[in-house]
C-alpha cells in the first residue's frame, strides 16, 4: 500500500515518542526495559499504520460521496488490512466514547 498522495515519507510523520512510550508501557508493563530501537520501530509502526487506516478511511468516504471521514470508515478499514478482529473492539469502544460524551452532556443540560 503506498503512502497518502502528500506524503512521502513515513518520517515526515513521526509520532511523539512520550505518548509512543506511554502506550508501549501499559501494554508491557513497568517491570520491561526498552532500547531506543525498539522504542523508534514501534513509532515508526504506529505512524504507517495510522497512515493506512487513513488513506482506507479516505478512500471508503470517496466511494461513498462524502468528505468527511467517520469512526465507521475507520472501522472498515481493518478489514484490507487483515485486522478483522480490531473491529469489534472498535465498535466498542467508539460507543463506550459515546456514552460518555451523551452523559457529560446530560449532566452539562442539568446544571
Amino acid at each position: 500500500m503506498s503512502l497518502p498522495c502528500n506524503i512521502t515519507n513515513a518520517e515526515d510523520v513521526k509520532l511523539p515518542m512520550a505518548p509512543v512510550l506511554k502506550i508501549i508501557k501499559k501494554a508491557a508493563g513497568e517491570s520491561h526495559t526498552f532500547s531506543n530501537e525498539f522504542k523508534v520501530a514501534c513509532s515508526r509502526a504506529a505512524s504507517v499504520f495510522m497512515l493506512q487506516t487513513v488513506d482506507i478511511a479516505v478512500e471508503r468516504s470517496k466511494k461513498e460521496g462524502r468528505a468527511t471521514i467517520n469512526p465507521n470508515d475507520v472501522i472498515g478499514a481493518m478489514e484490507p488490512l487483515g485486522h478483522e478482529d480490531f473491529q469489534e473492539k472498535l465498535r466498542k469502544a467508539l460507543e463506550a466514547y459515546r456514552t460518555k460524551k451523551a452523559a457529560k452532556s446530560a449532566k452539562k443540560a442539568d446544571k
